[in-house]
């Protein structure tokens, strides 16, 4: 595919050759008349008196007409004869130029990418000023549309660093989004981060309500209450599963490896809350790290307020009776008390912790 021209709109605009290199303009209203023409008139041409209103409308009629011309001057010299229709009443742009909002939509990580346009509110009048505003709003709502479909299909083929990474864009893009909290606040979970992780989804709730009077999901509300409650197993160390409190002063540990394992488990927990039902063996030798996988994954699960149930089946209960699934309806009801508004239901596999399989 042929190198294009491209734009950059995220942060402070500026325009590229097929090189990469900066292409400078005379002023910064021939830059904008660029982006203007480059994000409104593709479909359709817009009016000459349109532009002029937007760009200079402090300057003379006869003197601002002069200017546009110049700028579609520039324009053409800049990027080619061809890319720009214009006849005495209006222009279309019909260039190939490419712009960083492809590169959101490829799943790529641009700077700035919460500013759009940033600082071209400045660069004409009080009407362009106007179209600034709009423009950075109907921008932003189209960049979190990509992320959160990326996030989801992230999600749903268990690419565990992809959901976190479009998570954090996302995050920066829209700090109110429950599912980019809910990711993050994950990614600490499962690291054993437990204060960093409730102290985020506090913050989360505090600013819903303050800044946009509204309380997050009831998704959201139900992770604070698990992990406050500390009804779940360290997912490094597994300690401390019946506390009263969360382990807030446990130092933050790595769980490094078996990508490949945790993205197949959180994809099969994708095709569960789509209302199929999967069963799933864990098996290995004693040590490799089995129960360690279905901490972290169920950590990562509840944080997400699926509920999740992790039942060892200890050497000492072999000979006592449906010792697991007292265990299990223990797990369940401690797990459920209070949070009944959970719709889906996952159970972790009963794993022997010391079976060498």
């Amino acid at each position: 595919m042929s190198k294009r021209p491209s734009l950059k709109l995220l942060g402070i605009p500026s325009l590229y050759d097929c090189d990469g290199k900066s292409v400078h303009f005379r002023t910064r209203k021939q830059l904008a008349l660029l982006i203007l023409l480059t994000l409104e008139a593709r479909s359709e041409p817009l009016p000459r008196d349109m532009l002029v209103d937007l760009l200079w409308s402090d300057s003379p009629q006869k003197k601002a007409l002069h200017s546009l011309s110049q700028a579609l001057y520039e324009i053409r010299k800049k990027l080619g004869s061809d890319v720009v229709a214009a006849s005495r009443l209006e222009v279309l742009f019909s260039g190939e130029l490419s712009d960083d909002l492809d590169t959101v939509a490829n799943g790529c990580s641009p700077n700035h990418i919460a500013v759009p346009l940033e600082g071209m509110e400045n660069w004409a009048g009080r009407r362009f000023a106007e179209w600034v505003e709009s423009t950075r709003d109907r921008i932003l709502a189209q960049i979190r549309g990509r992320l959160s479909d990326q996030l989801s299909e992230a999600r749903a083929s268990g690419r565990v660093s992809a959901v976190r990474e479009r998570a954090g864009l996302l995050y920066n893009v829209d700090p109110h989004n429950d599912a980019a909290v809910q990711a993050l606040a994950e990614e600490r979970f499962s690291s054993g981060d437990w204060a960093g992780g409730i102290r985020l989804v506090r913050k989360h709730i505090t600013k819903s309500k303050h800044e946009l009077g509204r309380s997050p999901s009831a998704e959201v509300l139900a992770t604070l209450r698990r992990f406050e409650r500390g009804l779940l197993r360290h997912p490094i160390t597994g300690k401390r599963d019946d506390s009263d409190l969360p382990p807030l002063q446990t130092k933050p540990q790595v769980f490094v490896g078996r990508e490949p394992e945790m993205a197949r488990l959180e994809a099969l927990l994708y095709e569960i809350e789509s209302g199929h039902f999967r069963t799933c063996a864990l098996r290995g030798p004693d040590g490799i790290g089995k129960s360690a996988i279905l901490r972290c994954f169920t950590c990562s699960a509840a944080t997400r307020s699926v509920p999740t149930y992790l039942v060892a089946c200890q050497e000492i209960g072999k000979n006592i009776p449906f010792a697991a699934v007292s265990d299990l309806l223990k797990r369940q009801y401690r797990l459920n008390r209070g949070d009944r508004s959970n719709a889906h239901h996952f159970d972790a596999s009963l794993l022997p912790e010391n079976a060498g399989h």
